[in-house]
């Protein structure tokens, strides 16, 4: 018998993995079709593409804002599937009550783990955060394309440079910070996971492989109708960690550079 017309059933659509990896990243909020696009790896018009279908089905619909189209997940389509699979809970309820078990018992383990990490890195991080105006999927692709890092990125007074811009886990940002005083500061930044979204880690120093390197994880939250940006920030040693926040002003700088992110979202330079 054959399949019945993508664009008519729910099932052929979302058959397909790149239409369920893009319903997945809807899941954290509305983006737009080239954010997508770069998360997932894919040209912009296979997206495009594949965003038609899954309108034409009911999953996703789109608001505009300016010159821009966002599109956001309508779960309210994947109904059919939800009561087809329904069906079959009888046959899994047993494995879930004993998968759930084991999630928590991991959970448990991983939240001791991580109380234990933060107390023994305590006297080697910065940290530092700010509640910035503006959608999470905005204020993160401020954060992850250099056209808008050129605008913002470094304490007050300082510029960049970049010569290699490779956003995706194993890539590099390399760049020169320019200082107010003329001074320039050669930097790389080894992008090593990248959550769309939601989580960025990196590695920082003034070139590869340099001793003095160290590991920042960005987060951010949607919260209060705007955003809840933290940089954390864990130096090798305390020594380390006192003499670049007592001789650089690592927490000012920090402090500095996530107020010119949110100056720059609310200016008029700001095009998403």
């Amino acid at each position: 018998m054959p399949r019945a017309a993508t664009r008519s059933d729910v099932f052929n659509a979302v058959a397909e993995h790149q239409r369920r990896r893009i319903l997945t990243l809807l899941r954290s909020g509305p983006r737009p079709v080239n954010g997508l696009a770069r998360a997932l790896g894919i040209a912009q018009p296979r997206v495009s593409k594949h965003l038609r279908v899954l309108r034409d089905v009911g999953l996703v619909r789109v608001q505009d804002e300016g010159r821009q189209r966002f599109y956001e997940l309508d779960a309210e389509g994947l109904r059919p599937i939800h009561e087809w699979v329904g069906g079959f809970e009888q046959f899994w309820s047993g494995s879930f009550d004993r998968l759930n078990a084991y999630v928590k018992t991991l959970q448990s383990m991983e939240d001791r783990v991580m109380s234990e990490d933060v107390q023994s890195t305590a006297d080697r991080e910065v940290r530092v955060s700010r509640l910035i105006e503006g959608r999470r999927e905005l204020v993160y692709a401020a954060f992850t394309e250099v056209r808008h890092l050129a605008h913002w990125f470094g304490p007050d007074g300082c510029s960049t440079t970049t010569r290699v811009f490779d956003f995706r886990p194993g890539g590099v940002w390399e760049f020169t910070m320019h200082g107010p005083d003329g001074t320039d500061y050669p930097n790389r930044i080894d992008w090593r996971v990248i959550v769309p979204g939601e989580r960025i880690e990196y590695t920082q120093g003034a070139r590869a492989d340099d001793p003095e390197a160290f590991e920042t994880t960005v987060t951010f939250e949607s919260r209060d109708g705007g955003t809840m940006v933290t940089l954390r920030s864990v130096f090798r040693t305390k020594a380390q960690r006192d003499r670049v926040v007592e001789r650089y002003g690592a927490v000012e700088g920090a402090h500095q550079t996530l107020g010119r992110l949110a100056a720059y979202i609310a200016s008029e330079e700001w095009t998403p």
